[in-house]
């Protein structure tokens, strides 16, 4: 888990508005999957595409959460491409971890620093 001004260093509040939707606005997350390497968690998963129903896009973040920070990302969405800084994607990923730890395949809540 990262904090929500975490967060806020690393996007605009637009997009943090939107990777709310995304996060939650119905069930847009699929195939979560964590790991951890040692105070990094590697997050992955397939996010819906908002203007699309058959398009999901593969997101995943790493984050520090000893140290509350963001350390990388990655979507093949258009956006991920076109402009600096994370997606609404890789945001709506966080947000979603912070919300549902346990729809993680390999969390272990004694590895998650929020237990």
């Amino acid at each position: 888990m990262i904090s929500e001004r975490a967060l806020k260093r690393e996007c605009s509040p637009a997009i943090l508005s939107r990777a709310r939707k995304v996060a939650f606005g119905g069930d847009r997350l699929h195939a979560r999957r964590c790991r951890y390497d040692g105070s990094q968690t590697v997050l992955r998963a397939k996010v819906d595409a908002t203007y699309s129903w058959d398009d999901a896009y593969r997101t995943s973040v790493v984050i520090d959460e000893e140290d509350d920070v963001l350390v990388d990302y990655d979507c093949n969405c258009p956006a991920a491409r076109r402009f600096v800084g994370p997606c609404k994607h890789a945001i709506a990923l966080v947000l979603d971890v912070n919300d549902r730890p346990d729809e993680y395949e390999g969390h272990d809540a004694s590895t998650h620093l929020s237990t």
